[in-house]
């Protein structure tokens, strides 16, 4: 077919949401409570290791711009996914959705870089401790994180470009909430048993990927947390002579 018979999508319809009312209702609720714990966990992270100088670490520095990443990831996916559910329109504009494609994806992959960079500096912490303060000084640190971004950027960057530029004449119904590989969960989007299955191994995959992994990772990192704990605690003795003298 020429390119003068090609008829330019302008969006898409996503498929991969249930139409029964009451599924529709439990997703939204699930959605908003996994949203809303984890906005809170990793902007919990965020303050206490800001806010507390005993957080003021190299470690927690990179937790810091951690759990802001996996605050920006969710706030990528999720909001869209609850205008989704709760109005019952599944169309998205091709421009929203080169941009969530983009945004998440650079996520994504700038957590994977950071995720190295950690695995470095405890490295280092465990192996040179007496040369640590230097190879890792606060200077290093804000090099490493830029660069992770600057890494994320420029590897999602091209293929989005390129993929942006191609025509798209249809079909424009998306089977999937997005195609996102984070952590293990990436292995199930590369099980292909049958068409069906397949479908539903990638759909659990996003649910993993995009909501229950930085779910899971505000509590590993503040809950498994000796000193974060105790930065909680610090926090909340603080606020309680206030609370006390306000009644």
């Amino acid at each position: 077919m020429g390119p003068e018979n090609w008829t330019q999508v302008t969006g898409f319809v996503l498929l991969g949401f249930p139409r029964n009312h009451i599924l529709q209702a439990l997703l939204f609720l699930g959605l908003t409570v996994a949203y809303v714990v984890t906005a809170t966990g990793n902007l919990l992270i965020i303050a206490l290791s800001w806010v507390d100088h005993h957080l003021h670490t190299q470690m927690y520095f990179f937790l810091r711009n951690l759990s802001f990443l996996e605050l920006s990831l969710v706030s990528v996916v999720v909001p869209k996914m609850l205008v989704i559910t709760l109005t019952g329109d599944h169309t998205i504009s091709f421009v929203s959705c080169i941009i969530q494609s983009y945004l998440c994806f650079l996520l994504d992959t700038t957590d994977f870089f950071l995720l190295a960079v950690m695995s470095l500096d405890r490295y280092l912490a465990i192996c040179h401790p007496l040369h640590y303060e230097t190879l890792m000084s606060g200077r290093v640190c804000s090099q490493l994180v830029l660069a992770s971004w600057l890494a994320g950027f420029l590897w999602v960057l091209c293929p989005t470009i390129l993929m942006a530029s191609l025509p798209f004449c249809g079909p424009h119904g998306i089977n999937h909430f997005l195609v996102v590989t984070v952590y293990g969960s990436s292995i199930f989007l590369y099980i292909h048993l049958s068409e069906t299955q397949s479908l539903l191994f990638n759909k659990g995959a996003s649910v993993l990927s995009c909501i229950v992994t930085p779910l899971l990772n505000s509590f590993i990192f503040s809950l498994c947390n000796n000193k974060m704990k105790q930065a909680l605690g610090d926090a909340l003795r603080l606020l309680q002579p206030t609370a006390v003298r306000k009644l």
